[in-house]
């Protein structure tokens, strides 16, 4: 029952857990939006195709069969319910990815360079960019464009 037991007064305890989700760079996002596509598209087909057991099924005038009829076509409309909210949520994520991407994608032609060849600074493509290093770009091209004024 002392002090040194309480969890309010020990705080050294209490601490915050570090994510473990990685980080996300422009390949990563891109590869997310791909996935996202994917499932958006699948989605679709299944939302698009035509029930054929259920017309077959309605033909019958067996009880039983028209029961299990109903009940296969109420778990059809459970799916399509699912695959109608999950298509809501990616309509509602997918311009915010691509947000995501456009903020990450270099801006400057010397920050990216084609062929996968180093970023400035040596940094590979995609990883994060040091800001010194990008002010000193954004210090230099606006350098000469005054020089290029001025001529």
């Amino acid at each position: 029952d002392s002090d040194d037991e309480d969890s309010f007064y020990n705080r050294a305890k209490a601490r915050v857990p570090k994510s473990k989700e990685p980080p996300r760079n422009l390949e990563t996002l891109k590869a997310e939006l791909a996935a996202m596509e994917e499932e958006e598209a699948a989605l679709k087909a299944k939302l698009d195709e035509a029930d054929p057991e259920g017309d077959a099924a309605a033909a019958g005038g067996d009880a039983l069969e028209a029961y299990l009829s109903s009940m296969h076509q109420s778990n059809r409309a459970k799916d399509k319910a699912a695959a109608r909210k999950r298509l809501r949520e990616i309509d509602a994520a997918k311009p915010k990815l691509l947000m995501l991407i456009s903020l990450v994608s270099p801006a400057l032609p010397q920050l990216s360079r084609p062929g996968g060849a180093p970023a400035a600074g040596g940094a590979a493509p995609g990883a994060p960019v040091n800001s010194r290093a990008l002010l000193g770009l954004l210090a230099g091209a606006r350098q000469s464009a005054r020089s290029q004024q001025q001529a």
